[in-house]
């Protein structure tokens, strides 16, 4: 296991030069008296981006819009409505067993 300490120049190479790199590319931030007023104007800045606002918005639109469509469609198909009856009990029997009635007609 590789110990953290500073002192760890000869373990391993590959990672002091990756180290290296970072601190190069990254350079440390002075301290100085505007440093905190300018971070927070730099992240107030992002914060109210009006197109990352719009696209979070519209985001928001479309996913409700997606959910509602949803929410109709399982609705709706769980909502199958029979065709009102306007016949009444005899009527419904004598059209069941109509065919009945012919096969005996052609008997006879």
């Amino acid at each position: 296991m590789i110990r953290m300490d500073r002192n760890t120049d000869d373990q391993d190479p590959r990672l002091n030069s990756l180290w290296s790199e970072y601190r190069s590319a990254c350079p440390e931030p002075e301290g100085s008296v505007a440093f905190m007023p300018s971070l927070w104007e730099k992240i107030d800045a992002r914060r109210t981006d009006p197109i990352r606002t719009l696209r979070r918005f519209a985001r928001v639109c479309v996913m409700a819009a997606v959910a509602a469509v949803l929410i109709l469609a399982i609705s709706a198909s769980r909502l199958q409505y029979d065709p009102p009856v306007t016949a009444n009990y005899v009527d419904a029997l004598n059209a069941e067993h109509a065919a009945d009635y012919i096969e005996v007609a052609d008997v006879l």
